[in-house]
């Protein structure tokens, strides 16, 4: 991604937890739509980002499916064609996070 397709350092107004850059094929559903296939491409405390397959629009309410964990509620804090990262409604804890990066990478 270049940087001009970088998020503005603006659009993470709860503040940017250390984020892990790996690589997994997860899932996200839409409000009212099923679950789609994503990629993961980094993935924090707060929030992750993926490169999605159709439009997603800031503000818009998803479901992130990571793995051995119940769908994450979360918000769409910035798209940017087909790449957008999310901040979940409750950030994960940091021991779940640590439990799940091994699971995750490749």
């Amino acid at each position: 991604m270049s940087a001009k397709d970088q998020p503005a350092k603006d659009a993470f107004p709860w503040g940017r937890d250390p984020r892990v850059p790996l690589t997994a094929d997860i899932h996200v559903r839409r409000l009212g739509n099923r679950k789609a296939g994503v990629t993961l491409h980094d993935l924090s405390k707060a929030g992750c980002k993926v490169e999605v397959q159709e439009i997603v629009e800031p503000g818009e309410l998803v479901w992130v499916s990571l793995p051995g964990l119940q769908p994450i509620e979360a918000r769409v804090a910035w798209a940017k064609t087909w790449v957008i990262g999310v901040k979940f409604t409750n950030a994960l804890h940091p021991a779940v996070l640590d439990a799940l990066l091994p699971r995750m990478t490749k």
